[in-house]
């Protein structure tokens, strides 16, 4: 793996951490702009966004650990 390789995927991790939140957001309102208040639907959408949050967190940190195990070995 090489720096630009890591940064490239750094930035694919970032962008779809970007269209997960507006996603998010988007989803916690209604079509005329008034914010979801159903307490079950905004858990669950809350979560499945962590849940995918987090698995773009990973994917940074694997490509850091990759490029340094490559590096050094």
């Amino acid at each position: 793996m090489t720096r630009q390789r890591t940064s490239e995927l750094y930035a694919f991790s970032t962008l779809e951490i970007h269209r997960l939140t507006t996603e998010l957001y988007e989803a916690l309102h209604n079509e005329d702009g008034t914010p979801k208040d159903d307490w079950e639907s905004v858990l669950d959408m809350t979560k499945q966004f962590r849940k995918k949050v987090g698995l773009e967190v990973d994917a940074i940190k694997w490509s850091c650990q990759e490029y340094n195990e490559l590096r050094k070995g």
